[in-house]
């Protein structure tokens, strides 16, 4: 976390590092989605594989499969992955994948109730 001044008059700013974080436990506090797309909806068989040391997370892993109708269906296969790169590289390679998409969570918007 950073706190950034700019008093008036003075050409540059000034930047105050509040706290750090390391990348370790930023990962681990983060919640990451990934989503793996693939024709054939047979594919979630090869994932496991690869997840059996990836559990123990706390990121959700969706499976996206088009639909006879030219729709989509997304099943979350789990809800307790440790992702990160690495893996969504590794899923991406497995045959049949067309695509594996890391993203991170968006927060839950909070408002003040009176």
């Amino acid at each position: 976390g950073v706190e950034l001044d700019w008093p008036e008059g003075e050409e540059t700013p000034r930047v105050t590092v509040k706290r750090v974080q390391p990348f370790d436990g930023l990962n681990a506090a983060s919640r990451m989605t990934l989503t793996v797309s693939a024709a054939d909806p047979a594919v979630p068989a090869g994932l496991a594989d690869l997840l059996t040391d990836s559990r123990g997370g706390r990121g959700t892993l969706l499976f996206a499969t088009p639909l006879p109708d030219g729709g989509e269906a997304r099943l979350v296969l789990a809800r307790d992955v440790a992702l990160d790169p690495e893996l969504a590289e590794r899923i991406k390679a497995l045959p049949g994948v067309a695509d594996a998409t890391l993203s991170a969570e968006e927060r839950p918007a909070l408002a003040l109730v009176s």
